[in-house]
């Protein structure tokens, strides 16, 4: 399989319908394994068929207030990494990511690297003329 071919064929089989279910699970430590599991699938160098659904899911991840550090963290770098795709802006920006990457820099004020994580994904978002 080629680049994106695994994220993309990992996805239409349910993958991120399964781990962000997890993730909303009331299991703290399952939350942040099936999180990072979702976040595995934006380590990518372009889009791939389904990354909206990625988006989607990371988006609906970040709006619950009871999100821990880390869960907040890894919801930021993913949306960080997904800002690096420029392709992907557009689709980022509809899902609410800029509210999104505010909401999780109001949350970790005092979490300096996280705080950056969503200045960055702000910054990337606003320099995008599309």
């Amino acid at each position: 399989l080629g680049p994106g071919e695994v994220e993309a064929r990992m996805v239409e089989e349910g993958a991120v319908a399964a781990l962000k279910a997890a993730a909303e699970s009331h299991q703290e430590e399952l939350g942040e394994l099936c999180t990072v599991g979702l976040y595995n699938l934006t380590c990518v160098n372009r889009p791939y068929q389904y990354v909206d659904r990625v988006i989607k899911a990371f988006a609906q991840l970040a709006s619950p207030n009871h999100l821990n550090a880390q869960v907040t963290r890894v919801c930021a770098s993913a949306f960080c990494n997904l800002c690096d795709l420029p392709e992907c802006h557009p689709r980022l920006i509809e899902e609410g990511v800029v509210q999104a990457a505010t909401t999780l820099a109001h949350r970790a004020h005092q979490d300096a690297a996280t705080c950056r994580i969503c200045a960055i994904v702000l910054h990337l978002l606003a320099q995008n003329p599309q």
